[in-house]
């Protein structure tokens, strides 16, 4: 799950009007819009919802608004640009963050709310950790290149380990690469893909 706040960068304070929720595991985005927002506080398609009464926008219109402020399939240079953007694949979200939202039609921004801070490791099945082992530090860093190594192991590629979990392949070369903050649920979900399980330490 990841979330982001949506602001208007001209004003000051840039206290968010809604924020966009994207679920990877299902490939689904909605917006929530705040209740003190008024449509003149809005960027244009959320600001007609809002006159409309509607302040939850559901994925048809969420992906309507994210589409409006990145690149089309279409685009004759899109190579080049998911290439700048150290993307193999076209992937909405990834597209919208690395540009902040940014589009033409108005000045709102976008800004990614970090996800809560919990420490944890990928250990294999037959593995059994010893009760001094210590919180992984790092875990970004550490549990991607972890999830690469069991999965080239078992002879998979990152291709056929989407298709085996459902993950998005875009989203699992960033885990891998140490570039993502993926969710728990996500994590399980791919260790149980390589054979390996997860153990979770909050600290």
């Amino acid at each position: 799950m990841r979330v982001f706040n949506i602001y208007d960068a001209s004003k000051r304070g840039r206290k968010p009007v809604a924020q966009l929720v994207y679920d990877g595991a299902k490939g689904e985005m909605h917006i929530s819009i705040s209740e003190d927002a008024t449509p003149s506080d809005l960027p244009l398609m959320l600001g007609l919802l809002v006159e409309k009464g509607q302040r939850e926008v559901p994925d048809k219109w969420a992906r309507r608004w994210v589409e409006e402020r990145i690149p089309p399939r279409g685009r004759q240079n899109l190579g080049e640009i998911l290439r700048a953007q150290g993307l193999d694949n076209y992937d909405e979200i990834e597209l919208l963050a690395s540009a902040e939202g940014r589009s033409a039609q108005d000045d709102f921004l976008i800004r990614e709310v970090p996800a809560p801070r919990v420490d944890y490791a990928v250990v294999a099945l037959d593995d059994q950790p010893s009760a001094s082992e210590s919180p992984a530090r790092g875990w970004c860093a550490i549990i991607g290149p972890k999830i690469a190594s069991y999965r080239r192991s078992m002879g998979l590629t990152q291709q056929q380990l989407a298709e085996k979990t459902g993950i998005n392949q875009a989203a699992i070369s960033r885990i891998e690469s140490g570039r993502a903050n993926p969710t728990l649920n996500t994590l399980d979900a791919l260790a149980e893909g390589v054979g390996a399980s997860l153990l979770v330490k909050i600290i």
